[in-house]
């Protein structure tokens, strides 16, 4: 088996497209200068440079974002903001190679949600621009990080991370605290599919956060997060993909449980690999692998599963 081929995508600077970007779709999409609005079910492509969020707010609607060579790096909040849908699929064609970035804050002073959508970006000052060795300020909830490093390991029940074990998104309906964590923030299932590689930068927290279910079918992601790598509520579902975690916290975590398999991570025909500094994959019930050849290397353990774990012969697994 040699699934895993974690090279990474192509550098940013090498996308096509123009250099303030473009975005194609229907005429069911609102632009500003924060943020990109769609707001019906159809297929919205975006290539080149965007330095804005996409919004989708579609009630009830399937809503399709193309992610063709794009590089989305908005001023303020997550770079996409699934607010409310029937299902969002991401796809990444093959052969392109896309970069999405999240802003490292989420302060109410500098960063608020105007009227339905608008968004008022924040003023930039050096220690909160992403890459800097300080990552926003480190009085706010970015230090949650701190209850891992003093020890307090019983699945981080102190400081601002309480609210990430009660299993909820954390005042969804509002951009302070805790919500809205993720590079990629869902309220609704979202597939990410295609051949193509996207890269997923969550300065702030966590790579991906959704309310619901995340499925990565067939496409190359390489996520790196200041929280948790991909943090799904209902659960995860990976196949024929190739996944690459880097995370401060834990790499793969679900947060609920119930009927329908809530909760549930289930990899397969997949090349998986996971640096975290809590646990590499941490599941509400579930952990079902097939075909799979993994790398975990995590502080704590490379699994934490709450229910049955099955791992087939056909599965490597190095820890």
């Amino acid at each position: 088996m040699a699934l895993l081929c974690l090279a990474g995508c192509s550098a940013a600077g090498e996308v096509a497209g123009s250099a303030a970007g473009e975005a194609s779709g229907n005429s069911a999409l609102t632009g500003t200068d924060a943020a990109d609005i769609i707001t019906k079910g159809g297929t919205y492509t975006y290539s080149g440079d965007i330095a804005k969020q996409v919004r989708v707010n579609a009630p009830g609607e399937e809503v399709v974002l193309v992610l063709e060579n794009a590089r989305i790096d908005p001023a303020a909040g997550p770079a996409i903001r699934l607010e409310d849908a029937l299902s969002v699929i991401i796809e990444v064609p093959e052969g392109s190679s896309s970069t999405i970035i999240d802003s490292a804050v989420r302060r109410a002073d500098n960063y608020a949600v105007k009227g339905d959508f608008e968004i008022a970006p924040f003023a930039a000052d050096e220690d909160n621009i992403p890459g800097n060795s300080v990552i926003g300020n480190p009085e706010d909830e970015m230090s949650d990080s701190a209850d891992y490093v003093t020890g307090d390991s019983a699945d981080y029940v102190t400081g601002d991370s309480a609210d990430y074990e009660t299993g909820n998104l954390a005042d969804e309906g509002s951009e302070s605290g805790t919500s809205a964590a993720g590079c990629i923030y869902a309220k609704c299932d979202v597939t990410i599919q295609g051949g193509g590689c996207l890269n997923i930068s969550g300065y702030y927290k966590d790579g991906i956060q959704a309310k619901d279910k995340v499925i990565i079918d067939g496409a190359e992601l390489n996520i790196s997060a200041k929280r948790d790598g991909i943090r799904a509520n209902d659960g995860i579902n990976i196949s024929e993909a190739i996944v690459s975690i880097e995370s401060e916290r834990h790499g793969l975590v679900t947060r609920k449980e119930g009927k329908n398999d809530k909760g549930l991570i289930s990899i397969s025909d997949s090349g998986i690999s996971i640096i975290a500094g809590g646990y590499g994959i941490k599941s509400k019930t579930d952990l079902i692998m097939d075909n799979v050849e993994m790398n975990n290397k995590a502080v704590l353990a490379p699994f934490d599963v709450s229910g049955e774990s099955t791992i087939n012969d056909n599965c490597t697994v190095n820890e």
